[in-house]
């Protein structure tokens, strides 16, 4: 069985939309979580920002920081990649 390969724009656009209907509504404000969850590796937020920036617009290779998006979002990581 081919292995299908997963649409990571299409992951960042949905990112984007739960971002904006979570408690965060704003990518800094969700940047703020991240750092607070240690799901980043900084502790400045301008960097943190950036580093969001990067997981929406140029995707994200670890499936395990999609499940860790997703709980910090408190949604199914379905609503993620689909």
């Amino acid at each position: 069985m081919k292995a299908r390969c997963l649409d990571t724009k299409k992951m960042g656009e949905n990112i984007k939309r739960l971002i904006k209907e979570s408690e965060y509504r704003t990518q800094e404000n969700f940047a703020s979580a991240c750092i607070d969850e240690y799901l980043v590796n900084t502790m400045e937020l301008d960097s943190a920002q950036r580093i969001v920036n990067r997981w929406l617009n140029g995707g994200i290779s670890k499936l395990s920081l999609v499940y860790d998006i997703a709980n910090i979002l408190n949604v199914d990581v379905g609503a993620i990649l689909c």
